[in-house]
């Protein structure tokens, strides 16, 4: 959807990331990526599924001023092998950049099953903080999370919502959803702390 004619994405001046918006047909799944200067920007990209929308959310946060080339890649959920094809590029001039960040890493479940972070979207949380977690997590039977590795008290989630508060540990926070065909949970997002 956005941007909508044009092979540039918008940047603007007071942000730490960018936003394009992209319908897909429901067997498709997005993900993408930001290069600077043909290398890859780790933790510089979230694809997430809008639910409220029906769009795919894909974010870019850039470390620099300069052009970023912005990539968007496509794979149907129904393939037997993983392999998506890049669909669409845009260009992301950056003239002013106040606060760089990165977002958090992203499992493959998260993408499959269609979640998204509202919060929070910045992938390095401060060590000691009391941090709101809030996610939409479409049909899980569980979500929960390890801090430093250590299971927290299941709390929060309603199918599909994940709402609660934790205080961040030292090392790192992962949030895991187990589904009815599993006995296990799944890895979905994981955050440093710094």
């Amino acid at each position: 959807e956005a941007p909508r004619h044009r092979s540039n994405a918008v940047w603007t001046d007071n942000a730490s990331y960018a936003e394009v918006l992209i319908q897909a047909p429901d067997d498709v799944q997005l993900s993408c990526n930001i290069t600077y200067n043909n290398v890859k920007i780790e933790n510089g990209s979230l694809a997430q599924y809008n639910n409220d929308k029906k769009l795919w959310q894909l974010l870019f946060a850039p470390e620099r001023i300069g052009l970023h080339e912005l990539t968007v890649y496509a794979g149907r959920n129904d393939d037997n092998e993983s392999s998506s094809t890049s669909v669409v590029q845009f260009n992301l001039d950056v003239n002013k950049l106040q606060r760089p960040m990165k977002f958090p890493l992203i499992y493959t479940q998260f993408q499959t099953k269609k979640c998204q972070i509202y919060t929070p979207l910045d992938g390095i949380l401060k060590k000691g903080s009391v941090v709101p977690i809030h996610c939409v997590i479409p049909g899980a039977t569980d979500v929960n999370l390890t801090v430093d590795s250590q299971w927290l008290e299941s709390e929060g989630y309603r199918d599909p919502i994940l709402q609660r508060e934790i205080t961040v540990g030292s090392k790192e926070v992962l949030i895991y959803a187990k589904y009815k065909q599993k006995s296990s949970y799944d890895g979905l997002v994981k955050y440093t702390v710094q």
